[in-house]
């Protein structure tokens, strides 16, 4: 099996593993007992690794991770009005931009939540908070969250991740960035009429394809030609509500 092709190559190389530090994690329903060594030792089964700064659980729901995330946002959200005083809505913009956003959109497109899900919802609570007190800080009156968006020329997280997978599905169909075997999941349409409209392969499974793809053509239903990446983002831009 690939782990002792690695353990086979890194002894060649005399770059031996360290079984302590390193984890199994199982997904899906089977080999949940099969054991799993490198050098005679037993590899740990564990509920959730960190991969590239990524928190994964057995079952892909990343509920962990955007916990995680949605506490460290807050946290540096209540730093930086504790430490900051200014009665410039931009100034506390540009701090959040800086400082918070990072934390809540690092890897937003491979653990994105269904819009209407409570960890979608979760992962709108820095934004809301901070936007409230820094709106108070500056004795600026507003209503709702939407409001309070508006004033600021802000846009929700909802938002900022729909951008952000349309723009990797893009940058996929043009071949700006890799995803393997990418034509047994997506293919453009034949259809002069719609040049941009995508056919998803597998229309019924539960994964990035099948959930952007309606939005994608809902968006290019009337564009007359393949845009060229600046077209793209305007058309995005221009149609994606701010909520």
């Amino acid at each position: 099996m690939g782990i002792d092709l690695v353990e086979s190559w890194a002894s060649d190389n005399s770059l031996p593993l360290a079984h302590s530090k390193t984890a199994l994690l199982r997904l899906g329903p089977r080999n949940f007992s099969h054991p799993y060594t490198i050098g005679g030792s037993l590899i740990d089964s564990v509920d959730s690794v960190r991969d590239l700064g990524l928190l994964i659980e057995p079952n892909l729901k990343f509920t962990r991770h955007i916990n995680r995330a949605v506490a460290l946002a807050l946290l540096r959200s209540k730093q930086l009005l504790k430490s900051f005083k200014s009665n410039s809505p931009q100034f506390y913009i540009f701090l959040f931009k800086t400082y918070v956003l990072p934390l809540v959109e690092y890897c937003s497109v491979v653990y994105s939540p269904p819009p209407s899900s409570k960890l979608a919802h979760k992962l709108e609570t820095p934004l809301r908070f901070f936007s409230r007190k820094i709106l108070q800080r500056c004795n600026t009156p507003y209503c709702s969250y939407s409001d309070r968006l508006s004033q600021l020329d802000l846009f929700s997280m909802r938002h900022r991740r729909l951008k952000a997978q349309l723009l990797l599905l893009y940058n996929l169909i043009i071949g700006a960035s890799y995803f393997p075997s990418l034509e047994t999941h997506v293919r453009l349409s034949s259809s002069y009429r719609r040049p941009m409209s995508l056919i998803c392969i597998n229309p019924n499974c539960s994964n990035f394809f099948s959930t952007v793809i309606p939005i994608w053509n809902a968006l290019t239903i009337n564009v007359p030609h393949f845009l060229c990446p600046s077209e793209f983002k305007s058309l995005l831009v221009n149609n994606i509500a701010r909520f």
